[in-house]
């Protein structure tokens, strides 16, 4: 059934075609990758995120640094990983709508992407507490960030994971878009 725009007050018209706007945006996402290029972006997403942990965890240099990588190439992998970050959410942005504009099936892939991508966060915050208290105990290991700064700096991938993870395991199991 073809909605009707309601002949009430001007409020009401406007608030009929901000509804509507918001449900025809929430079946069509902004870029439609394939199945292929969506995992491509999720996997780039999460190698620039390695390397961005790496990056800081490298030793003091010479030049100026964020705990030893140069402050360009922290920006450069965090200027990359923001781009990769807003492809993997324009690839799935129709799911993420509210509920009022998804059906059971588009709701369900969603709480289902949703339950795997914390049970894989917390097997990663239950990973780094376990190396930490084994680097405390036995002394082994990557250099325990020392100062609140550094605790700050190397924290960041974890925030990047809590933030992007449900939309990455989403445009992973999606299949392809139709034609």
């Amino acid at each position: 059934m073809k909605p009707q725009i309601p002949q009430g007050s001007r409020a009401e018209r406007i608030d009929f075609m901000r509804k509507w706007i918001r449900e025809r945006r929430a079946d069509e996402p902004a870029v439609r990758l394939t199945r292929a290029r969506r995992r491509l972006v999720v996997a780039g997403l999460y190698l620039l995120l390695i390397a961005t942990v790496s990056a800081l965890a490298g030793g003091p240099g010479s030049i100026p640094s964020v705990l030893g990588a140069p402050v360009a190439v922290v920006i450069w992998l965090l200027t990359c990983q923001v781009i990769f970050f807003a492809l993997v959410s324009y690839s799935v942005r129709g799911l993420l709508a509210a509920d009022e504009h998804v059906d059971e099936r588009e709701r369900e892939l969603r709480n289902r992407a949703t339950a795997v991508a914390y049970r894989l966060l917390t097997g990663a915050i239950a990973f780094v507490s376990f190396y930490v208290v084994i680097a405390l105990v036995f002394k082994v290991g990557l250099p325990i960030p020392s100062t609140g700064q550094q605790l700050l700096v190397l924290l960041i991938p974890l925030v990047w994971l809590a933030t992007s993870l449900p939309q990455s395991v989403l445009a992973w199991m999606l299949p392809d878009p139709e034609v």
